[in-house]
């Protein structure tokens, strides 16, 4: 559980890591991009997820996630802001997130070039 006295942006992207992408349970939404970001203004937690396209079935998923975890940690002041833009993209995803991707059985193309069997 999260000390409301101690809360920072670090300890709220460590919570919400813990969240599998529903779609691709072999990674978080924050290794693959959707969890884009935690801000905290005065008392209130922002969270900035991005769909990987605009009719991304597994956002409703994610964010019922989110809301739980939040609130299981007794953090109640907090908005989850779905960003559009900047567009989701596999151009950021970590070599880790890529190979993880590829032992579930997606190679997804980085930089418009499509993933080698490195």
């Amino acid at each position: 559980m999260v000390n409301k006295a101690t809360i920072t942006r670090q300890s709220i992207l460590d919570l919400l890591s813990v969240i599998r992408d529903p779609e691709i349970p072999v990674v978080s939404i924050y290794e693959i991009g959707l969890l884009r970001d935690v801000s905290i203004v005065d008392d209130r937690v922002n969270i900035h997820v991005t769909p990987t396209d605009n009719s991304c079935p597994a956002m409703e998923i994610i964010v019922q996630d989110i809301r739980f975890i939040l609130k299981e940690n007794q953090i109640i002041n907090f908005e989850i802001i779905v960003d559009y833009a900047p567009a989701w993209s596999t151009d950021s995803l970590s070599d880790e997130t890529l190979k993880k991707l590829k032992t579930f059985g997606i190679t997804p193309s980085v930089n418009g070039k499509h993933c080698s069997d490195d």
